[in-house]
């Protein structure tokens, strides 16, 4: 296991090393949880959350009864938005 660091800023927040942020599948909006496990000590997860996939839904709902070729795409468009960001060098 590797130790990874960061440093805590003035309005207290950190940056996530970018190896744990890949490794993590961690991306920009993407929800984090802490445990606290004891004064000095706490863990971090990204929970998979339940309805993550709400926000296709809601592009598509602006698109009155899509066809399964407008539903396709409209995925295959998220999908790639995420691939992007996710693989951008952050």
């Amino acid at each position: 296991m590797k130790l990874l660091k960061a440093r805590v800023t003035p309005n207290g927040q950190v940056t996530l090393p970018k190896v744990l942020r890949e490794t993590m599948g961690i991306i920009e909006g993407d929800q984090i949880q802490f445990k606290l496990i004891s004064p000095y000590k706490a863990s971090l997860s990204k929970p998979k959350l339940p309805g993550a996939s709400a926000g296709i839904m809601n592009h598509l709902s602006k698109i009155k009864t899509p066809t399964n070729e407008e539903i396709n795409r409209s995925i295959r468009e998220i999908v790639s938005e995420k691939y992007k960001k996710q693989h951008s060098g952050s």
